[in-house]
């Protein structure tokens, strides 16, 4: 407000407000920035009352008020406005469609910007949030409003991740916004300075069920509104996240660990809530509502990332040579780790594995690690489930006393292509809590194929080929899964328009 105050008949702000909206030539198409700078205007209402001479009044509109919001006459909009100006704050919506989002993309192309856009993800909030991305300064902050289908795009929560700090993540209820019968969230960032900079800090999250009014045409006035009790705990939060914690009884707040967050697929954080726990804070499961053409662009995504599972799977890799080996061979080195007990566990530290090797069971100080970890590293549970995890190179872990350990020992069989040859043959061996998948157990009854040479040496140029497809086919089957997921919390609009005219006609 003191920004803009005239001072010696001109008004030089401090800061730079820059608003954008898509048109063409039509004149309807100015009808959001017409409304934005009347709500400017009633912003600075008293400002102007002060102010109101014709001098100050030129000044305040020359100087001011017509350099804030622009129309852009394109059909790549905002996505056309690629200069080198980073912004330090930047607030926003991305547009809620996938469809048309192909043809956004052509364009793009043909206006040689093709190099600018290379996050990938479906949508053009994909599109939008790398745009927000690269247009924040290092440093900046955005602070967003997104679709629930933002938040389980591995493609664009890797480019955010790598790109940013992630600082918090808000739920809002379906209808918060009431033209967009969505389910949306707060996604809160920090560009970093630089990609290698790594996230130490936890991610604060928050669950809101009502936004102090009606969520339908009426917007009638409530006393309940969650959002304040948001905003303080995230202020409170921004100011020390390493030392934060939710106050007792605010169990819509959780205050994630960068460890656990970072284990995270999706970042639709309802999940992170039990039932129990959404039933009593009165969050049910929402639905969102989405346009026939976005219910026919969720089904046929779905068919096409089918088809290339169904594809690679029947794929024909080239026919090896064999031979098996047996998990008591030399080539292998195998061992149980040590009992560790949850209430010793920390926040933030060395990932540890238990009985479940593809989830990470807790944390231990850093200075308690006492294990090799410069080799891939295989691990499988011993009781409930028999499951295989993989740990890369170089990254610390810990196991329990209820997960076992294989390092390979030769150079010449790939960790990776053995950890999808054991996955593929687990169900055979019959490992339960019965039978539990001890040491002596595994040594003496799990054996694994690897391809051979003609001379009879193992293969590595068959075990990439191999390795490789197993991870198309296993990075395609998540992406099928969470397209099933977004597909499942989808509801028709037609059922939404019936429910607004009921209430209308009564």
């Amino acid at each position: 407000y003191r920004e803009f105050e005239p001072s010696n008949g001109q008004v030089k702000p401090g800061i730079t407000l820059v608003g954008y909206d898509k048109g063409t030539d039509e004149k309807e198409d100015e009808r959001t920035i017409i409304l934005a700078k009347a709500n400017m205007l009633i912003y600075f209402s008293e400002l102007l009352s002060k102010y109101n001479s014709a001098e100050h009044l030129r000044a305040f509109a020359g100087d001011a008020f017509n350099k804030v919001f622009h129309l852009i006459r394109s059909n790549l909009g905002t996505f056309a406005e690629v200069r080198d100006e980073p912004y330090d704050l930047i607030l926003t919506n991305p547009p809620y469609v996938t469809s048309g989002s192909s043809s956004l993309r052509r364009a793009i192309t043909e206006e040689g910007l093709s190099g600018y856009y290379t996050a990938g993800g479906r949508g053009t909030e994909a599109l939008a949030i790398e745009w927000v991305i690269r247009n924040l300064k290092p440093g900046g902050t955005a602070m967003l409003i997104v679709p629930d289908g933002l938040m389980n795009q591995p493609a664009i929560l890797s480019y955010t991740k790598r790109e940013c700090f992630v600082r918090g993540i808000i739920s809002l209820p379906i209808r918060t916004f009431y033209s967009t019968p969505k389910k949306t969230y707060i996604l809160i960032l920090e560009r970093k300075h630089r990609t290698e900079d790594e996230q130490t800090d936890p991610v604060f999250t928050y669950l809101v069920s009502e936004i102090g009014e009606t969520r339908d045409a009426k917007r009638w006035e409530l006393e309940e509104n969650d959002l304040t009790g948001a905003t303080a705990l995230y202020n409170q939060f921004k100011g020390s996240p390493t030392y934060f914690s939710s106050p007792p009884g605010a169990m819509r707040c959780k205050v994630v660990s960068n460890g656990e967050f970072r284990q995270k697929p999706h970042w639709l954080i309802d999940r992170w809530w039990s039932q129990e726990e959404r039933r009593d804070l009165g969050n049910v499961n929402e639905q969102s509502v989405v346009s026939d053409d976005e219910l026919q662009e969720a089904v046929q995504g779905l068919k096409e990332t089918l088809a290339l599972v169904e594809d690679s799977e029947a794929s024909d890799v080239e026919q090896y040579a064999f031979r098996e080996i047996g998990l008591n061979s030399v080539a292998f080195e195998l061992y149980v780790g040590r009992r560790r007990l949850k209430k010793n566990m920390v926040d933030e530290g060395i990932p540890v594995y238990s009985a479940n090797p593809t989830e990470v069971f807790g944390f231990i100080p850093v200075q308690d690690l006492g294990v090799e970890f410069g080799r891939p590293a295989l691990l499988w549970g011993i009781d409930g489930t028999f499951d295989w995890g993989y740990v890369p190179e170089g990254q610390p872990f810990v196991a329990t006393d209820h997960c076992g350990v294989l390092y390979v020992a030769g150079e010449n069989i790939l960790p990776r292509y053995l950890y999808h040859e054991l996955r593929a043959t687990k169900d055979s061996y019959g490992f339960d809590r019965t039978y539990r998948a001890n040491l002596e157990n595994m040594q003496a009854s799990v054996k694994v194929r690897i391809p051979t040479k003609t001379d009879g040496s193992f293969d590595l140029d068959a075990q990439q080929q191999i390795v490789a497809k197993y991870d198309r086919i296993q990075s395609m089957q998540s992406q099928l899964i969470q397209q099933l997921e977004a597909l499942s919390g989808m509801k028709y609009e037609w059922q939404y328009f019936t429910d607004e005219m009921a209430q209308l006609e009564e």
